[in-house]
């Protein structure tokens, strides 16, 4: 199914899917696997929408649902891809990181060209963090609401 992901027919569903899988399974291993297939990827719509999902996954379980470093290092590929809407997934993911996990996110991307780099400072700089509890007072209000 990660290799149908950037499929335009099939997406959502397939997001939809693997994010009801993550609450079984684990969402890092959810990840894991998507970036796993994402990683040999040809298709511009698949990295993108692998970076959507990823973003998805840590909007849903915090940082601790996504394995970190790989996430990072799969998000650095696709910022450094030719396809514009690849990127901006791509920053996308970073932000949400940031989020989360603050400038501890900075000390992995150091490999990043520095004008990619400058364009990723810009968007974390307009980033809000979380304070610190606000993201499970979210998550709680978001169960609540699914109920």
């Amino acid at each position: 199914m990660v290799d149908k992901i950037g499929d335009v027919k099939l997406s959502v569903a397939i997001k939809e899917m693997l994010l009801n899988y993550s609450e079984i399974v684990t969402p890092k291993f959810i990840t894991l696997q998507v970036i796993k297939y994402a990683a040999t990827a040809k298709a511009p719509n698949t990295l993108k929408e692998s970076c959507n999902f990823i973003t998805d996954i840590c909007d849903n379980f915090g940082a601790s649902g996504v394995p970190l470093k790989e996430a990072i290092d799969y998000g650095k590929v696709a910022a450094a891809h030719a396809t514009p809407a690849v990127r901006q997934a791509a920053m996308k993911m970073f932000c949400e990181f940031y989020k989360h996990i603050g400038d501890v996110i900075k000390n992995f991307m150091s490999e990043i060209k520095e004008s990619t780099l400058k364009m990723i400072d810009a968007d974390l700089n307009k980033t809000t963090q979380y304070a610190k509890g606000e993201f499970e007072k979210k998550r709680s209000v978001r169960g609540e609401a699914e109920e």
